[in-house]
């Protein structure tokens, strides 16, 4: 009993411990936005759109930067690994993060943005694969690969039984097509290129809806969330419509 009574306690003690660091973490948060500076986290390496290798970080980080510096604020933009991102963004030590998908998992911890940009894709699959065509159907007990953190297809096929590999880059998920070691997996068209695909992989038409819409995103947990992402809304559409998103 005494024994159970100091592992309850010592658990209590740890989620306050866990509270109180994300407390100072939001307080320092606060500190820099009132400052007039914000601490935002991209994903490092995605595709076309957001990365410290791209020029000025990558189509979407041009409009984050923007749409910041709309409404008043300097911005300075980390790159990060999908994993940390999420979770330093979460617990309060960046504001913001992006670009992400919307999904129920995600919208427990965090509020989403209007959408930055859109990306439409295909099926990667072997050359020597008979698939000319991919359905749902075709998806049945088969392998595929996905990036680290998300979740879309765990939500697409639910009941297919498909194994996933997760990887931080879509381009291992390529290198594994030629090996053979997967069936499929969804790309971006402006990442799969012929001269990319090579001669062991190709990519074939879907009935499957894998337009995917990408977003900004605000920790729930952040005192002004909301009237954050409110402002950042009104800018973002704003910049749309004057048609200054590069």
């Amino acid at each position: 009993m005494i024994q159970g009574w100091t592992e309850r306690a010592a658990h209590q003690a740890l989620m306050v411990v866990l509270a109180s660091c994300i407390g100072v973490s939001f307080a320092k948060a606060d500190s820099a936005e009132a400052t007039g500076t914000v601490e935002v986290a991209g994903i490092e390496n995605y595709l076309a759109y957001s990365g410290s290798k791209l020029p000025n970080g990558g189509k979407v980080t041009a409009l984050v930067k923007a749409t910041f510096e709309a409404m008043g604020m300097k911005v300075r933009i980390g790159f990060l690994p999908r994993k940390r991102a999420y979770a330093d963004t979460k617990n309060g030590k960046y504001l913001a993060s992006f670009p992400w998908f919307q999904d129920e998992e995600r919208e427990k911890d965090f509020l989403f943005s209007d959408t930055l940009d859109s990306t439409a894709g295909g099926v990667v699959v072997p050359t020597s694969s008979d698939l000319q065509f991919f359905s749902r159907q075709s998806a049945r007990r088969k392998k595929a690969c996905d990036l680290l953190g998300s979740h879309f297809q765990s939500q697409l096929f639910i009941d297919e039984q498909v194994t996933v590999t997760r990887v931080t880059d879509l381009s291992q998920c390529l290198k594994m097509i030629k090996e053979k070691r997967i069936d499929f997996y969804f790309a971006d068209f402006s990442s799969v290129s012929k001269e990319i695909l090579g001669t062991e992989a190709k990519i074939i038409p879907t009935d499957l809806d894998l337009v995917l819409k990408m977003h900004l995103i605000i920790s729930r947990n952040h005192p002004q969330a909301q009237k954050m992402m409110a402002d950042f809304n009104r800018e973002l559409m704003a910049i749309k419509k004057n048609g200054a998103t590069n």
